[in-house]
């Protein structure tokens, strides 16, 4: 993710907060009528509700650059349905009226504050989040499935179906972002090799999305050919006629470096629009198995995007299993399987832009 995006001020709301939330609010609900999904009306959610989860201290706000990005609400109350629901675990806090402003979409913001809500409830010692999606709105459910919760059942109410849906919080991982390349993580960088060199020593993968980290006598050493590989201008000298960015994957809660990803500002190259594709990625040995990958991945779908591009071409080996997985976590599209050198390769393509708003 770009800095910007990790620019996220999280408190909790008060009622001076009650005019621009509830104007979020109406602007949400005239989007998503437009779209197709009848969920919220004048008589579900009002400022009466809000007013009151303000009262509880259970609504907060977040905010980007000092404006309002999206609101939730966060207790342990629900509505009789949910006992009714066969659940996995036995300490959940539940998630209630999450709206992300129409002013946000397309940035991650929705990810992000998720990732942060289950951080708060994992912090507060909840073993598991619950939350109930209206089967009608694509987009909110895209944005849970996605993100591991799983439907334990649903509950008929006014506006219909709603399935029932619950995540087992995981203390092992926490929320990343994407930083361009640069000097102030030369000390992680220089451990992220080392721990590379060393686990993957037998890979013909070693350094995916790192390319020439190998070879280079120093971290900075290679951050300044990173650099350069970022301009058409420049990025012959640094041994490549494609332009691209470089990304480390940084932890939110202890600022680690858990891996690199690179992007190809396009493909039009033989080898990279036949197997080579947009991005190449490794996570840091000690960070695997936590679902760091697809995370990256998903945050350099948006910085495609950013870019203008409509579809990523992502490549993976026919067995590598753990790749395709985080290839189709994003949507993933398979084209057909090429063979290279003797390896089969899957051609995966992705879409970059999704026009989405989420709320329950």
């Amino acid at each position: 993710m770009s800095s910007d995006v990790t620019m996220m001020h999280y408190r909790l709301a008060t009622t001076d907060d009650l005019t621009e939330i509830c104007n979020m609010i109406e602007a949400a609900k005239q989007l998503m009528s437009k779209q197709g999904i009848e969920q919220w009306d004048d008589i579900y959610p009002t400022y009466e509700d809000f007013e009151e989860d303000i009262k509880k201290e259970t609504m907060y706000v977040a905010l980007k650059d000092g404006q309002l990005a999206a609101i939730y609400v966060i207790s342990e109350e629900c509505d009789d349905e949910y006992y009714k629901c066969k659940w996995e675990n036995k300490k959940p806090c539940i998630i209630h009226r999450f709206c992300v402003s129409p002013s946000f979409q397309n940035n991650g913001i929705g990810k992000k504050v998720l990732n942060h809500i289950e951080e708060q409830l994992t912090e507060a010692g909840y073993d598991s989040v619950r939350l109930d999606v209206f089967t009608q709105n694509p987009y909110a459910l895209r944005l849970y499935e996605k993100n591991g919760y799983d439907k334990r059942g649903f509950a008929d109410w006014r506006k219909g179906r709603f399935f029932l849906m619950e995540k087992t919080l995981d203390v092992s991982a926490g929320a990343i972002f994407l930083i361009e390349a640069n000097e102030n993580y030369t000390d992680e960088l220089q451990k992220f090799k080392e721990e590379v060199l060393w686990a993957d020593k037998d890979s013909d993968d070693q350094f995916a999305g790192c390319m020439g980290l190998r070879d280079c006598a120093t971290a900075k050493e290679w951050i300044d050919i990173c650099n350069l590989r970022k301009s058409t201008e420049t990025c012959e000298k640094a041994g490549t006629k494609v332009p691209s960015t470089t990304y480390f994957a940084i932890r939110e809660s202890d600022n680690k470096l858990v891996g690199v990803i690179d992007l190809r500002h396009h493909i039009n190259h033989p080898i990279l629009s036949s197997w080579g594709g947009h991005c190449g990625y490794s996570v840091r040995p000690s960070e695997r198995g936590k679902g760091y990958g697809a995370e990256m991945l998903r945050l350099n779908v948006i910085n495609a995007g950013k870019l203008d591009i409509e579809k990523m071409l992502v490549v993976c080996d026919e067995d590598n299993t753990a790749s395709e997985k985080t290839i189709l976590a994003n949507g993933g599209q398979l084209e057909n399987i090429i063979e290279v050198d003797g390896y089969r390769m899957k051609r995966y393509w992705i879409n970059t832009y999704e026009d989405k708003i989420f709320l329950i």
